[in-house]
Order: C-alpha cells, then structure tokens, then sequence
C-alpha cells in the first residue's frame, strides 16, 4: 500500500513530504484530471501527517486555476488545520498543453493568496481578517505591517525546506509571484508595497473563472 511504502521511505531517512493536490476545489480537481479521487488525496494527506509528523508534509496547491480567492483560502485554512504546510504556486501556462490557452493568475490576486496564507500560518482565521464588501475580498489594515521581517514570511518561496526551484513558476523580467530571498524582495518593494496598498483600499474580486 502507498502508506507501507511511504513508511519504507521513512526508515530510509526522508523526513519530509510534498504532495500535489494543486487545486482548491473539487470541481477544478475533478476537471484537471488527477489521478484517484479527492477523498483519496485528502486521506493521504493526514496519513502522512500521522507518519511523519505535523507539518513535515507539505500541500502543493497551484493559484490561478479558475477558483475564487475564498475557496483556495479555506482550503489553505483547511491544510493548515490539518497540521501540513502549504506550498504556493502560480498556474503558468504552457503552449499545447490543454489549459495553454489561460490565462497567469493577476499579481495582486497572488499576493493577497499569499498575504493570507502568512495570516493564517501565523494561527489567525480566516474570519478574523478578511472583509467582505461589494463582491470583493480585503484584508483588514490592522493585519497587515509593511516591513523587510513582516515581507520575507510572507513573499518568500513555500515549498519543502530549502526549495531549490524558487524561479518554477516565474517570467524572466517579471515581477516574481516568489521571491527566494529577501534581497530581492527589497529589489521590489516599491511595487509589493503599492499592490498590498490596494489589496487593503480596493480588494480583489470574488469571481470563478470555471
């Protein structure tokens, strides 16, 4: 069975997990063709919980491919409650390849999945920040300290430790949805700082695209 060999691994020495759900919902799941079902990934999530520990596994999941922002944050909310991490990645789209033709997820989108997903491994609710008016989905002011510390936990690459792909998912001459170190995050401060500005003032909308 997938958990005897998992545990196999486990005496080889791997102390760590990453495991590519990828999409938020259901419905997405069920229309990008993974393998197995849903149920079966979120049983295996909490079975590697159990082998290796709270979070030792890490959850990939892919923003970008047609959810809106409050089912991938309850989702992420749902990971974290579990006791893994969550790994953020940017759908990128790829020529000939059935989702070739959609779309890369907006920048400010990205940043408030990210900006949320900090809050939340940092032990808030998704309640607790979030505002919800007209159709659009802020986060409180309150939550939110624009400084290098407060930036590095939350632009920084969430991957396994020491993810040696923090550029996967990244245009060359782009902003970086990721940053790998906070040196660079410096490099863009400006920029990050203005898209967390209208984030707060003017949220983003909480639209599906599927």
């Amino acid at each position: 069975t997938p958990k005897s060999i998992m545990r196999q691994f486990l005496k080889e020495g791997v102390d760590h997990v990453g495991i590519g759900l990828d999409a938020a919902t259901k419905e997405l799941f069920v229309k990008i063709t993974k393998p197995f079902s849903w149920r079966a990934y979120w049983e295996f999530i909490k079975e590697m919980i159990e082998l290796f520990g709270e979070f030792n596994v890490s959850v990939h999941i892919i923003v970008g491919l047609g959810e809106n922002p409050l089912e991938l944050i309850n989702t992420i909310y749902s990971i974290k409650r579990l006791g893994a991490n969550t790994s953020l990645f940017a759908f990128t789209p790829i020529k000939g390849t059935p989702l070739g033709n959609k779309k890369a997820p907006d920048l400010r989108y990205y940043r408030f999945v990210q900006l949320a997903t900090m809050l939340i491994y940092d032990g808030h609710k998704p309640k607790d920040f979030i505002v919800l008016k007209e159709g659009k989905a802020s986060i409180k002011k309150d939550y939110i300290d624009i400084n290098n510390y407060f930036l590095e936990k939350t632009l920084l690459t969430r991957g396994c430790p020491y993810c040696n792909r923090p550029f996967y998912n990244e245009v060359p001459g782009k902003e970086p949805y990721n940053f790998p170190s906070l040196s660079l995050v410096k490099m863009y401060k400006e920029y990050i700082t203005k898209e967390i500005e209208m984030i707060i003032r003017e949220g983003i909308p909480i639209v599906r695209s599927y």
